[in-house]
């Protein structure tokens, strides 16, 4: 079973029209023979390929791999399923 640090089902609102939008952070990975690691994020309506996110530790890779979706979705409106915004600043940073 895949293993996820984050995994969100919402909306995103643009000019009046909703996609759904589906992201999802893989749990670290270490690399074959480096001693670096990485998360894969999964956001289709996002990014048109899974993107690698490297930190140092699985603690480094899984916060920056957080920020990055922050960053991504910074000054666009996301919608629960109940269609209210979501707060995305008060995400947990793991």
């Amino acid at each position: 079973m895949t293993e996820y640090i984050l995994e969100l089902h919402a909306f995103l609102e643009e000019d009046g029209i909703r996609n759904p939008l589906a992201i999802k952070i893989l749990a670290p990975s270490k690399r074959r023979d480096e001693q670096d690691y990485f998360c894969v994020v999964h956001a289709p309506l996002l990014l048109d390929q899974d993107k690698k996110i490297f930190g140092v530790d699985p603690g480094q890779a899984s916060s920056l791999s957080v920020s990055f979706i922050k960053l991504l979705l910074e000054n666009k409106k996301v919608l629960g399923d109940d269609g209210m915004p979501l707060n995305l600043t008060k995400w947990p940073v793991p």
